[in-house]
């Protein structure tokens, strides 16, 4: 387990505790070139009160990158994105940028 692990394991279950507090839930929106959408999407993984989506570029993330981001749990999904991780960035400032976009994913 690298730090990237250890720091989104922290962050769920701070997200998860909150939330459950709370009643709300959050979403995490990542841009990925490979591991630390796995650790992020493997940290978050199963949160009750969480979900994620992770953003990764077409054909530039190994297979094995790939399984660690598709197959981890209900409350995570992924969108493999056509362009480089710059795209996959963008997309996500953009979302976070947008008002409207915003107020759904709350």
């Amino acid at each position: 387990m690298a730090f990237k692990d250890v720091a989104a394991r922290y962050l769920a279950a701070l997200m998860g505790y909150f939330n459950a507090k709370t009643g709300k839930t959050s979403t995490v929106l990542v841009a990925t070139s490979g591991d630390t959408g796995g650790a992020i999407a493997h940290g978050f993984g199963d949160v009750a009160g969480t979900k994620v989506v992770v953003l990764y570029p077409k054909g530039r993330v190994s297979q094995l990158q790939q399984e660690q981001l598709r197959r981890v749990a209900n409350n995570v999904h992924t969108l493999e994105v056509d362009g480089d991780f710059d795209a996959c960035q963008a997309l996500v400032k953009q979302a976070l940028a947008d008002r409207a976009c915003g107020a759904r994913l709350v």
